[in-house]
C-alpha cells in the first residue's frame, strides 16, 4: 500500500494484524488504541496488534508477474485474476519495522507463539525471518496490468510541501519576496 502524509514523503508499506485477547487489560497488557483521522477524529480502542513494514522509496527494485500456474490451483475460484507483485531491497538500506517487539499476549491463538516465542508459522520459517527478508512477494487479487497503477512506484507523485519554506521568523522583505 503507497501511503501519503501532507509535508511527508509518500512511502511504499505493508501491514500484518494478529488478534489480540479480548482480556489484555485485565492480565496488565493494557489496551491499544488507534485513530481513524478522516472518520472520527478520536482514539479507537484496537482488537488488533499491528505490525508496519516501510520500504525506503528509491532503494527498491520491482516486478510484476502473473502468478504460477501451480498457485493458481490452491487458490479460491482458480485465483486467475491474481498476480505476483514482488519487491527487493537494495544493498545498503533496509525496510523500516514498526511495532515488532511490543508487548503482545493472546494464548491459545497461534499468532502468540509466532510473535513471542518465535515459533515457525510455515516449515522452519519464523516471523522474524519474514520481516528481515530483503525480497518480499506478494499475491495480489488484480489483473496485472492493474498493479502499477496502485503500487509501481514511478506512479507515486512526488511529495507535497507548501512553498513557505521552514524559516518563519518575521522578514518583510522576505514575505514580499514570496508574495511577488
Amino acid at each position: 500500500m503507497v501511503h501519503y502524509v501532507l509535508g511527508h514523503p509518500a512511502w511504499l508499506a505493508f501491514t500484518i494484524e494478529f488478534p489480540r485477547a479480548s482480556e489484555g487489560e485485565e492480565e496488565g497488557f493494557g489496551t491499544f488504541y488507534f485513530i481513524i483521522p478522516r472518520r472520527y477524529q478520536k482514539l479507537m480502542p484496537s482488537s488488533y496488534h499491528r505490525i508496519q513494514v516501510k520500504f525506503p522509496l528509491g532503494k527498491l527494485v520491482h516486478a510484476v508477474k502473473p502468478i504460477e500456474p501451480a498457485l493458481v490451483k490452491s487458490l479460491p475460484e482458480g485465483g486467475s485474476k491474481f498476480s505476483v507483485f514482488e519487491i527487493d531491497v537494495k544493498d545498503g538500506s533496509d525496510p523500516v519495522v514498526i511495532d515488532f517487539g511490543l508487548p503482545f499476549d493472546n494464548p491459545g491463538h497461534p499468532s502468540d507463539g509466532w510473535i513471542n516465542n518465535s515459533q515457525p508459522i510455515a516449515g522452519s520459517h519464523t516471523l522474524l525471518d519474514a520481516l528481515s527478508k530483503r525480497t518480499f512477494r506478494f499475491m495480489v487479487d488484480s489483473p496485472l496490468e492493474d498493479i502499477p497503477k496502485s503500487f509501481v512506484l514511478e506512479y507515486i507523485p512526488p511529495s507535497f510541501y507548501y512553498p513557505y519554506g521552514t524559516d518563519h521568523s518575521w522578514d518583510l522583505g522576505r514575505y514580499n519576496r514570496m508574495l511577488s
